[in-house]
């Protein structure tokens, strides 16, 4: 079996919203956001390059959140986790649909920009969709 090539991009979102589940404010006048660093090492080395949290090295249990990492990391927690609302018609909504059959990444990257590269169908679909 050919083993697809691993997103890490998409294992970082899901690592930093899974710190949001942890996250607690820690500090006085000072106070920092804090969550558990539980998580794999390379992963949150990633996380520290890209400025969503403080260097993860050293005796502490916990890392630093930068602004930017724990307002990420909510957002990522609620688009990954949230429970969504059964469609009313009984059918699923269309981006779930679409989900399984455009290769991972392609379709949240079409929602998020246009230009995309997908057949003029699809996009046009993309383009009426919201998250």
């Amino acid at each position: 079996m050919n083993k697809p090539e691993i997103d890490l991009d998409l294992i970082d979102e899901a690592v930093l919203a899974l710190l949001y589940l942890t996250l607690h404010r820690e500090g006085g006048p000072m106070s920092v956001w804090r969550a558990w660093k539980s998580f794999d090492w390379e992963a949150l080395g990633r996380l520290h390059d890209k400025e969503l949290i403080f260097d993860p090295v050293g005796k502490a249990k916990s890392v630093i959140m930068t602004q930017d990492g724990r307002r990420r990391s909510e957002e990522a927690f609620y688009r990954l986790f949230a429970r969504r609302k059964p469609d009313p018609r009984g059918t699923q909504p269309i981006r779930e649909q679409w989900r399984g059959i455009l290769r991972p990444g392609l379709y949240e990257a079409c929602l998020q920009r246009t230009g995309c590269s997908l057949p003029k169908p699809m996009k046009e679909i993309c383009n009426r969709v919201s998250i």
